[in-house]
């Protein structure tokens, strides 16, 4: 990791590029890291998605997004099989710019509830009421999401991001930080 410039490190994907996967991932993600950058600089306070696949075969919501929302606060929604909308913000958290922070996203249908995680502490818990999961059929998409023109891509850096089938705890989230 160079020291030289941070604001370099990483990738920056942008509305003329996106990573996507072309097939589906063999079991539905419940826990997604990253270490991502945000831009002092940044003109928009919805800083994009971290990994997603809304509108694929322009599809609104075909499985799930893990990202960014207004206000810098993290977010995920997912549509289940019977076609009901579970969208969550995480308003008591704001994502500092400006430096790297490790991001953890997790999902727990089981326990009926979801986190957020910035570098290791647990920022926000929130209850859901939903057990039922997702049915990915489709890609996914790295730092951003199917829309045309890229127009969710992730407005700051990536260095690294990962998923899990599984749930993360809170030991397994702090290794993997370091």
């Amino acid at each position: 990791v160079s020291a030289a410039d941070p604001a370099n490190e990483g990738i920056s994907l942008g509305e003329n590029s996106r990573y996507a996967l072309t097939e589906a991932l063999p079991a539905e993600p419940n826990t997604v890291e990253a270490w991502v950058y945000i831009p002092k600089t940044l003109a928009t306070d919805r800083v994009g998605e971290l990994l997603g696949n809304y509108g694929y075969n322009n599809d609104d919501y075909s499985c799930i997004d893990y990202g960014i929302f207004k206000k810098r606060n993290p977010r995920i929604y997912w549509k289940d099989p019977d076609e009901t909308l579970h969208d969550h913000v995480f308003t008591k958290v704001t994502l500092p710019m400006g430096q790297w922070c490790h991001l953890t996203l997790v999902r727990d249908l089981a326990a009926g509830y979801i986190r957020f995680y910035l570098n290791g502490a647990l920022m926000q818990s929130i209850a859901i009421e939903s057990s039922e999961g997702t049915v990915c059929t489709e890609g996914m998409v790295i730092g951003g999401d199917m829309r045309a023109g890229n127009t969710a891509s992730f407005k700051g850096r990536i260095r690294s991001l990962a998923v899990y089938a599984d749930v993360r705890t809170q030991e397994e989230i702090r290794a993997d930080m370091k």
